[in-house]
Parts: structure tokens; C-alpha cells; sequence
């Protein structure tokens, strides 16, 4: 069984001016395919990073946080649909594919280093992304483990609120998945992606 988090929120406002200055020492970029593999090959990047061949897709971006010349920091963002391999939280054979409405965007596989933590660099590496990359979006949806407490304090504070606990079975080559009525109202489909 897998149990994740739903949540909504308003596209990221412009930061404060605080968060803004406090930041100012740090660098976001959107890496290449080629520069986010080299990346990985020379680990210098946590290797959680991802995939560096989606970034071909031009709906994918991944955001990275970069302090002294080391990443500290990245967050995927996403339109259209997500596949149940990019989604999941402890069992990538129990993730859930997302598909979103023209107006959405979707956070995933986001970290920060921990002695980086509680600058708002979650925020600015969202708010990069889309003043960059997706202008149009005025939603922001993102999923995680639901007893994942950090993560759901950092995304309460972008004014995300949560629509509900999409949940996952799976007995044999069987799944089903148990979406909230939440998340149909708000035009974001779940289902169960094929596996291998």
C-alpha cells in the first residue's frame, strides 16, 4: 500500500525582500541535458537528482540551487502529465500518474541540502522555474509520502492546501487506486500507469 499527499496551491508570489536578499548568495539555473549528466557522472550532484534525458521533453525543467559551486539544492517542475515512475514515494512499482490542467504545474523529487535548509530556496527555485520557464501557470500541485511532515510544513508555507490522500494497492499484477473526489474537482486526473 502506498499513501501519498494531494496538495494545491497559488502559483508562487514574487519573494520578500528579506528572502531575496538572503539569497542573494545563492545561484538557480536550469541545467542542460549534457551539464545535468555530467553532473551525475562526476558526482557532483546528489545522485536523487533524476534523469537528465527528461529535460529533453520541453515540459520538464529541473531548478538547481547552486552555493560556493556545489548544488545544494533542486526541484523538478512539470506540465501536462507526470508518469507513475517520476511520482511515487517509497515504491516506484506503487506510484501515481498525473495528468494536469493547461494551468497547472507539478513539484517532484525536490530537495535541499539540510544545513540549507529554512531559506525559502523550495520557494525561489519554484518561482525561478516559472518566471523562466512556465509563465502561464497559476497553480501549483505536488504530491508526497503522507507522513512526510517537513515537506508538507515547506509546501503549507506557499499557501498550499491539501485536497485529499490519493491511496495505492497492489496484489499481484492487480493495482487500484482510491483518488479524492477533491482532485477531480479541481481537473487533475490520478491513475494507475503500467509497470514493468
Amino acid at each position: 500500500m502506498e499513501a501519498t499527499r494531494l496538495l494545491i496551491g497559488p502559483s508562487p508570489l514574487p519573494l520578500p525582500a528579506t528572502s531575496t536578499a538572503a539569497n542573494s548568495q545563492y545561484q538557480f539555473l536550469t541545467p542542460t541535458t549534457d551539464s545535468l549528466q555530467l553532473w551525475i557522472d562526476q558526482a557532483a550532484c546528489p545522485s536523487t537528482i533524476g534523469d537528465a534525458s527528461t529535460l529533453n521533453r520541453p515540459e520538464r525543467r529541473v531548478v538547481v540551487t547552486m552555493f560556493e559551486g556545489r548544488v545544494v539544492g533542486f526541484s523538478w517542475i512539470a506540465t501536462g502529465w507526470i508518469d507513475s515512475d517520476e511520482n511515487f514515494s517509497r515504491t516506484k512499482s506503487l506510484g501515481t500518474g498525473i495528468r494536469l490542467p493547461v494551468d497547472s504545474a507539478f513539484v517532484f523529487n525536490a530537495w535541499v541540502c539540510p544545513e540549507h535548509r529554512g531559506k525559502a530556496l523550495l520557494k525561489s527555485m519554484i518561482t525561478y522555474a516559472l518566471t523562466e520557464h512556465f509563465t502561464d501557470i497559476e497553480r501549483i500541485v505536488v504530491t508526497m509520502d503522507w507522513i512526510n511532515a517537513a515537506s508538507l510544513a515547506s509546501f503549507r508555507k506557499l499557501s498550499m492546501s491539501q485536497l485529499g490522500i490519493i491511496t495505492r494497492f497492489k496484489l499481484g499484477s492487480f493495482q487500484w487506486i482510491f483518488v479524492p473526489p477533491s482532485a477531480n474537482d479541481n481537473a487533475i486526473a490520478c491513475s494507475v500507469s503500467p509497470t514493468t
